[in-house]
């Protein structure tokens, strides 16, 4: 409850977003060896609209290997502000393809730290470029 009550403050601050997520890091799989996987996964959203499609099972169970160069690249920075998901194509194309098929323009990644590492992400996805992301992320991040 207490979750899902801040990503609806974040998604309350962000009056541009559609949707915002909570990304979080777990490794409940393993191989037969004993090897366990690391997957990022999507626990909660809050759509802005009753119309807005769910996205949690797009941004689900993601094996951390496939996307790890690019989450790294987002956990150095912190805080990612893509005013045009054209301007990842290159950077991070992967991460790119699930926000286009989320139907996003735009993104604004949020890293969570924990006490040695990142454990995991909010998400904010817009329809449109947004303006001021910058500022907005000074409103959002005491909520995170």
């Amino acid at each position: 409850m207490e979750i899902n009550r801040h990503i609806r403050l974040i998604a309350h601050k962000d009056t541009e977003a559609f949707d915002v997520l909570l990304l979080s890091y777990h490794n409940s799989k393993q191989s037969l060896q004993g090897f366990k996987f690391l997957y990022l996964s999507c626990i909660t959203e809050s759509p802005k609209s009753i119309d807005t499609p769910l996205l949690k099972s797009i941004w689900t169970n993601m094996d951390y290997v496939y996307y790890v160069d690019e989450l790294e690249r987002i956990h150095n920075q912190e805080i990612l502000l893509i005013k045009d998901i054209e301007e990842i194509k290159e950077t991070l194309p992967k991460l790119y393809r699930l926000i286009e098929s989320s139907d996003a323009k735009a993104a604004s990644f949020y890293v969570i730290e924990g006490k040695s590492s990142p454990i995991g992400i909010v998400l904010a996805l817009y329809k449109e470029k947004p303006t001021n992301q910058l500022e907005k992320s000074k409103i959002i991040m005491p909520s995170i």
